[in-house]
């Protein structure tokens, strides 16, 4: 872009401005008196850049025309537009996350990730299809996590140690019992007393039972239920098996082991005492519309109440059973992810050895900068890599004694000059991010250098200056700083400026 023709009419009181701007070494500045002219200016191009119409304010119904062209006659896109304005503190680039990791490394990071996610989602299809619920990966992170960086191979490295054949698979569907709203946890604990009465009863029931068995482990009316199941098709006893009791009789075969269990059921879920608990919790079940489907799930196997008390152990429980039926599926997964993870870790460790563009810029701050009372580095180096996080800067304050903060407790002790160059940090970031991409920019700097002690505004204009010789840079440098403005025209930075007058924004070139 070796020109630039404006055409502002009504943007934010300018009435009329048409100029043409030469780039003969690609930096221009302007010097104007008039301090909400340049303001106006600014705007216009910040509007372009975020793609938002221009308008004025005080007349809106005058119709703006705002066209911002190259030398080819094409409007500038917004990508080629950045607006530095003289301060928002609330500022950062979301263009950092692009220097931390060098493109190679992130491309192997990628297709790695790539792999796991797909595999990863053929799991989950298989357990959803399970487990019946919504959400599993959620559900599973919810349940087992023990920190905010756990993914789902973490857990499942985790949880599959403790997977076994003892499990019991449990039939409902997962968020009938375990929903997102919470209801039946909040429906558990309001009625916690009558479920306790329910418990009590029961225990004492089957403890009192020939066939069941109360103890750590119990053997309930859900567990012989479960085994009848498996052996329904009485293949079982036709191989020769039998199933010997406690009391020395013998069941052999299917049907004699339903007849004796509905039997002992019957005892138990018929005692009077029992029954008359389980209706009051019934009843108050069918007043919440909303737990229409756990009233099923409770009316279908009474005993789940026992289990139900500790909601959060039962839910592992139920997982447990789930994830039991697939403990090939989860084997084959983890070695996946293991061999990938060896990949990852090596990626990680030569990403974490490289200097990259991130801490180049903060270097260049930091050397630029001097006088301030903090320094900067990089807090979440691997998070970036791994999870494509945004960085985090951490701040080092030195006042005799070196200390560690965050941006928050930094500014609430740095004063406005100091908030003003963390400022600058970001707008380095933004530009250094630019620069490697190798995006053809042109930067409109509004009073950059305001508020700035004077070694301070001349370590701007020389951050200015050098950004002129990179080839993908123009600058429009507008100031009302008389001062700045010829710090800034000197014969190896700006060499085309001008002044604005009068309210009418006529020029004159200097």
């Amino acid at each position: 872009m070796n020109k630039l023709n404006i055409k502002l009419e009504y943007c934010y009181g300018i009435k009329k401005l048409e100029k043409e701007f030469v780039f003969s070494n690609r930096t221009f500045a302007i010097y104007a008196p008039n301090g909400s002219m340049k303001t106006s200016f600014a705007k216009a191009f910040r509007d372009l850049m975020k793609g938002e119409e221009t308008k004025d304010l005080i007349y809106p119904e005058r119709k703006t025309v705002r066209e911002i062209k190259n030398e080819s006659d094409t409007e500038l896109t917004k990508e080629e537009i950045f607006v530095i304005e003289p301060y928002n503190e609330g500022y950062f680039s979301d263009k950092q996350s692009t220097l931390v990791v060098g493109k190679e490394l992130k491309e192997q990071y990628e297709k790695i990730y790539v792999d796991l996610e797909k595999e990863k989602k053929n799991f989950v299809t298989k357990l959803k299809s399970e487990s019946q619920s919504t959400d599993c990966e959620e559900e599973i992170l919810s349940t087992f996590s023990e920190s905010e960086k756990d993914a789902l191979f973490d857990v499942l490295e985790r949880v599959f140690i403790s997977i076994d054949g003892s499990h019991t698979k449990y039939s409902f569907r997962y968020n009938d019992v375990f929903d997102k709203k919470g209801n039946v946890k909040k429906f558990l604990d309001k009625h916690s007393k009558t479920l306790d009465e329910y418990i009590k009863q029961y225990d004492s029931l089957v403890s009192q039972s020939a066939f069941f068995k109360k103890s750590t482990n119990t053997f309930g009316t859900y567990q012989a239920n479960e085994l009848l199941k498996s052996i329904e098709d009485n293949s079982f006893f036709e191989a020769g098996h039998s199933i010997n009791l406690s009391d020395d009789s013998k069941i052999d075969s299917a049907e004699d082991l339903r007849e004796l269990l509905e039997s002992e059921i019957k005892k138990i879920i018929s005692d009077e005492k029992l029954k008359k608990i389980f209706d009051t919790i019934d009843k108050a079940i069918g007043q919440n519309v909303e737990l229409r489907a756990f009233k099923k799930v409770v009316e279908d196997d009474n005993s789940l109440i026992v289990h139900l008390k500790d909601y959060e152990l039962f839910r592992k429980t139920v997982w447990l059973g789930y994830l039991s039926q697939m403990q090939n599926d989860i084997k084959t997964l983890l070695d996946f992810y293991t061999a990938k993870k060896e990949e990852l870790s090596k990626i990680i460790k030569l990403a974490g050895d490289t200097a990259t563009e991130w801490e180049s810029a903060a270097k260049e701050f930091n050397n630029r900068f001097t006088g301030l009372p903090f320094k900067i580095k990089i807090k979440n180096k691997e998070d970036v890599i791994l999870k494509t996080s945004a960085p985090v800067s951490e701040f080092i304050f030195d006042d005799s004694e070196k200390k560690n903060v965050n941006r928050e407790e930094l500014l609430r002790v740095l004063s406005q000059g100091e908030r003003r160059a963390l400022y600058i940090l970001n707008i380095i970031f933004e530009i250094s991010a630019r620069k490697k991409a190798k995006q053809k920019t042109l930067l409109i700097v509004d009073d950059i250098a305001d508020s700035f002690d004077y070694k301070n505004k001349y370590a701007i204009v020389e951050y200015l200056k050098d950004i002129s010789e990179d080839e993908n840079f123009y600058q429009i440098i507008l100031t009302h700083n008389f001062d700045f403005f010829r710090m800034a025209r000197t014969p190896n930075f700006v060499h085309e400026s001008c002044i604005i007058t009068n309210n009418i924004y006529k020029y004159e070139n200097t």
